[in-house]
């Protein structure tokens, strides 16, 4: 099953969306479930949870966040996104997000390497025990998408394109 369903047209997403929470579970358990990258498996819980009413419970979903393979997910992704998401913020710690954010990918392989050594030590020594309740800290990647390439379609009328940069060099100008 690829997780991108979350993007494409709406009978899809809402086929996703209307399956119940074991399953979406089942699928993020799965290391067959085949994904373009890990930040879309918290998309895809995302509009699941959007989705669902009544909403499910703060632990429900923090039960299938922590499903996310933080060490695949991009720094920025998580620092931006993740970190800054108000159902996130519902469900985990400060202290918990800065250590998704310290253990996300790097662009750097000999980091990522040397990352994911230094986190099965952590976890072996036991000095990060916030991450001992984390299924997937240690999980290999997700097989790649079948999609190869995802066409997003931006409609902005040129006049509103042309006010924003002129608004961004003015306030450029200023400083």
């Amino acid at each position: 099953m690829n997780a991108e369903v979350a993007d494409q047209p709406d009978s899809k997403q809402q086929l996703l969306c209307s399956l119940p929470r074991a399953a979406i579970k089942q699928l993020l358990k799965d290391d067959r479930t085949r994904v373009m990258s890990e930040n879309t498996v918290f998309h895809t819980i995302t509009e699941w949870h959007k989705a669902r009413q009544p909403a499910p419970s703060s632990p429900q979903v923090k039960e299938l966040l922590q499903l996310i393979r933080m060490q695949h997910c991009t720094r920025l992704f998580v620092a931006t996104v993740i970190s800054e998401n108000s159902l996130t913020q519902q469900c985990f710690t400060a202290t918990e997000m800065r250590l998704a954010c310290a253990y996300s990918s790097d662009c750097c392989p000999e980091s990522a390497a040397e990352a994911k050594a230094d986190r099965g030590r952590a976890v072996i020594e036991g000095r990060h025990p916030v991450l001992n309740s984390y299924p997937a800290r240690m999980s290999e990647a997700r097989p790649n998408s079948a999609l190869n390439w995802l066409q997003l379609i931006l409609a902005v009328p040129v006049t509103k394109l042309r006010d924003l940069v002129l608004h961004r060099m003015q306030l450029f100008q200023q400083q």
